[in-house]
């Protein structure tokens, strides 16, 4: 009869599901409308809206760090 247990997961394998979902409620709070509009005053950073550059940033943070704890 074959082994029915799982493969063991690498290192952190087992800590990766709940730092996932850290990192969606994290951003999930961030991407929400009273921090949104803190950025939404009409200010400009180099000719850029500030709250674009904050939904870009947060976007590229949210990537690298899905990427980082998905590795």
């Amino acid at each position: 009869m074959p082994n029915s247990s799982p493969a063991p997961a690498g290192p952190g394998g087992q800590q990766r599901g709940p730092r996932l979902l850290f990192v969606a409620a994290l951003f999930a709070v961030l991407l929400n409308f009273p921090l949104l509009g803190a950025f939404d005053h009409g200010g400009r950073l180099g000719g850029v809206p500030v709250l674009y550059l904050y939904v870009l940033l947060l976007w590229l943070l949210l990537i690298g760090a899905t990427w980082w704890l998905s590795r």
